[in-house]
């Protein structure tokens, strides 16, 4: 009987327990739902330790994208004062040999669009890079900060990814799932023996669909409408439920692939600006010997 059976990646654990409620206030009303009392009670208060896991868990992703939010304002402040020292406060001119080695084709507008993700890639040879920059001791300057802020955003990601991950292992396949199939056991149980009880005792003259009075129906579809408020007024609240948690999965399975797409494309542009960097670093770095050999020359004529 499909009304018995949740499915946890379609219902919350809002819907769950009003079902564990329902059922459990018909087996207390009901002599014969004696045997089954004490699962259900056990249920409703193992229900409020996975529902305080749930919400904390969805608590520490949040508290997760505020600290990326944070991290990304201050990288996006380092390399603003980056591109300043390049640009000695002007518009940025993107052929700059130095441009070039720090954003490469990108204008620094552009650079910082993400919220971390590649600008955060782009941004882990920075310290390196700065700390090389000996004929430019302005930028050799930033080289500190820029290792500390690199490594805070690096923190922010990484508390971040891990909290999804958290979130998810709870959410598909794990502690949430398990308590929802033990539900499901559970009224499969007590739906079942109603039923025994039913067939054994004819003599109680109970109606075939006594077992099923136990559980909180669900409006199936071409079964008919709801014949009174109170049950229409039952359906409205599930169908908004469900919807509103059809909706909340939708925003985070886009959420999750747009996420997947930009950390490709992150790895993508990493590697290629990595490439891009090593070129430029090796370029500067003999131009910059050429140039010392040079002077010598001159110095010695």
């Amino acid at each position: 009987m499909a009304y018995l059976t949740l499915d946890p990646a379609k219902e919350s654990l809002d819907t769950l327990r009003a079902r564990i409620v329902f059922s459990l206030a018909r087996l207390l009303s009901d002599p014969n739902g004696a045997p089954y009392r004490a699962d259900f009670q056990a249920l409703r208060e193992e229900w409020n330790t996975v529902n305080a896991k749930e919400s904390s868990l969805e608590d520490f992703v949040l508290i997760a994208r505020a600290g990326v939010v944070f991290a990304d304002r201050v990288l996006d402040a380092f390399v603003e004062k980056v591109k300043n020292t390049i640009h000695k406060g002007k518009k940025p001119d993107l052929t700059l040999p130095l441009h070039v080695l720090f954003f490469g084709s990108l204008a620094p507008a552009v650079f910082e669009r993400p919220i971390l993700g590649s600008e955060l890639n782009a941004c882990i040879p920075w310290p390196d890079l700065l700390a090389k920059a000996t004929h430019h001791p302005e930028l050799q300057a930033l080289s500190s900060e820029g290792a500390e802020v690199v490594a805070a955003g690096s923190v922010a990601s990484a508390k971040s990814v891990t909290a999804i991950a958290e979130r998810d292992g709870f959410r598909k396949g794990g502690e949430r799932d398990a308590f929802f199939a033990k539900f499901n056991a559970l009224c499969a149980k007590v739906h079942g023996g109603l039923t025994a009880m039913v067939h054994d005792h004819p003599e109680l003259g109970l109606e075939k669909a006594y077992a099923g009075s136990f559980f909180m129906h669900t409006t199936a579809t071409g079964s008919g409408k709801p014949t009174t408020a109170a049950t229409a007024a039952t359906a409205v609240t599930q169908l908004t439920m469900q919807l509103a948690d059809a909706q909340k999965l939708h925003d985070q399975l886009v959420a999750e692939e747009a996420q997947r797409a930009e950390a490709l494309r992150s790895q993508a542009a990493a590697e290629t600006k990595a490439a891009e960097l090593r070129k430029v670093a090796k370029e500067t770095d003999k131009a910059a010997k050429d140039a010392e050999i040079a002077a010598k020359k001159l110095s010695k004529g």
